[in-house]
């Protein structure tokens, strides 16, 4: 493939909470090592409640066969495209991007342990993807990581460095997704190289907790509305916290293997009993994810950081976010927007700049960050039509 310093992308993200997909556009140009990006929109399409109901299913431990796997893989793809459809405005606007980069939906993520090579496995079938878009597609990109002895995870510190780098200083990227994770940045051409790692879990333990106390009605805690009436408690803290992820010294990742049903029975319990009320457990498992966050931050953070720029769904629940910036102060905790990229799409953005590094042959893993053995263009490709 020919190396082309100028590219539209889109680039398509389903996280781990499974509550839907993001599309977004981008004009990238530039050094391929170094690009700027413009920003073209975004589109959010919720899941149906069936379609999520399987997909947490089939990430839980034991769950999904592997024909329901191999259902998900092309009926994602057929959301996604349809949605990718939607966001260009039919095929004419299709036709006017070069390239698509699809992250897939994480349904297992095991990262290396006990001299043990990790693996990942994401769906959503980027051939179904390349016939109804006609886009080349960008896929796998997790698995040259892992061959490498990395985490496979996070794959986002490259464009967040793109993104949201500053000569001026260094920062720190956070994505309150299901699972939290930082980017620390180095100002650019400054001391210090890029560390990512994840903290734990973001909205997942708080999304399966508020699914519970409303019965179904709501997949995930609006605003932080319940949680912002209940106290924390300390007993049911202290236990979540004795779970050795937290003990892990980064290069780390995690997903729903370790913070899925299993880690939120103990709230279940509590409240159950009688001993605490459902919003007590929320507002437990939001301070768990600020404290994990700002313990993140405050360890590996650089010297001289002042700003902490957050993107993902848990910027909409200001419980959290409240929770959060009073842990972080004197650090401001500001939005991904105010830097000119929008919140919700940050990872699928992230995922169209990895699309560009790997259509330009350029690595797009940092070992800083994951602990590969050395860089590595990530990735396949399959053809459009």
């Amino acid at each position: 493939m020919a190396r082309a310093k100028s590219l539209r992308v889109l680039g398509i993200m389903s996280g781990t909470s499974a509550d839907g997909v993001t599309v977004a556009g981008a004009s990238i140009s530039g050094d391929p090592e170094a690009p700027r990006a413009k920003y073209l929109g975004f589109l959010e399409r919720s899941y149906p409640a069936a379609l999520r109901r399987r997909l947490l299913a089939a990430a839980e431990p034991g769950g999904g066969s592997a024909a329901e796997v191999a259902s998900l893989h092309v009926e994602l793809a057929e959301f996604w495209a349809a949605a990718a459809d939607r966001f260009a405005g039919g095929p004419r606007g299709l036709a006017r991007y070069d390239l698509l980069a699809s992250h897939g939906h994480t349904l297992h993520h095991r990262p290396p342990s006990g001299g043990r090579r990790g693996f990942s496995l994401q769906v959503g079938d980027a051939s179904t993807l390349a016939e109804r878009t006609g886009l080349t597609v960008v896929h796998d990109f997790r698995p040259r990581d892992l061959a490498l002895g990395g985490q496979g995870a996070p794959l986002v510190p490259r464009a967040d460095l793109a993104m949201f780098g500053s000569r001026r200083e260094p920062r720190v990227a956070l994505n309150l997704g299901g699972i939290a994770n930082l980017t620390v940045l180095p100002a650019v051409g400054g001391p210090g190289e890029v560390l990512a790692f994840d903290t734990g879990p973001g909205n997942m333990v708080m999304d399966a907790l508020a699914l519970r106390a409303t019965r179904g009605r709501e997949a995930f805690d609006r605003g932080g509305k319940l949680a912002s009436s209940g106290r924390p408690d300390a007993r049911l803290l202290r236990g979540w916290l004795r779970h050795p992820f937290f003990g892990k010294l980064p290069p780390r990742s995690t997903g729903r293997e370790d913070f899925g049903e299993a880690f939120a029975r103990p709230a279940v319990r509590a409240v159950s009993s009688g001993r605490i009320r459902w919003k007590d457990a929320l507002a437990t498992a939001a301070l768990l994810t600020a404290f994990s966050v700002a313990s993140g931050v405050q360890a590996y953070g650089i010297s001289g950081t002042r700003r902490v720029i957050g993107a993902g769904g848990g910027m909409k629940n200001r419980f959290l976010v409240r929770l959060l910036a009073g842990l972080l102060h004197p650090i401001r905790l500001e939005r991904s927007e105010d830097h000119g990229v929008p919140g919700p799409a940050r990872e699928a953005l992230a995922f169209a700049l990895l699309g560009y590094f790997t259509w330009n042959g350029v690595p797009g893993n940092l070992p800083s960050a994951t602990g590969a053995r050395h860089a590595a263009v990530l990735g396949s490709l399959t053809p459009g039509r």
